[in-house]
């Protein structure tokens, strides 16, 4: 890939809802790679409440905290690479 500004990493997490079926996970990772970005690495987390107080810790306060903590799932996560990749999504 031709350097033609910074690189960026982007944090990408699969909803819950959608990562419970692996065909979802394959059909969005493969249209990510189609449309140019490249995924340095995947993986499937199990999610804990713990986990996700600490990981969204700044909004805590907030009115939907509770929903972004209330229980325990698997969802995929990926971080994918581009030079001005914020701006490519």
């Amino acid at each position: 890939m031709a350097a033609s500004g910074p690189l960026q990493l982007t944090l990408g997490i699969i909803k819950p809802s959608v990562a419970a079926h692996q065909p979802h996970v394959q059909e969005i990772m493969q249209t990510i790679k189609r449309s140019g970005l490249e995924i340095v690495r995947s993986k499937r987390i199990h999610w804990r409440e713990q986990d996700a107080e600490e990981f969204y810790g700044e909004h805590r306060g907030r009115f939907y905290f509770p929903r972004l903590v209330f229980e325990n799932w698997d969802t995929t996560w990926w971080i994918d690479q581009r030079n001005k990749g914020v701006e490519f999504l």
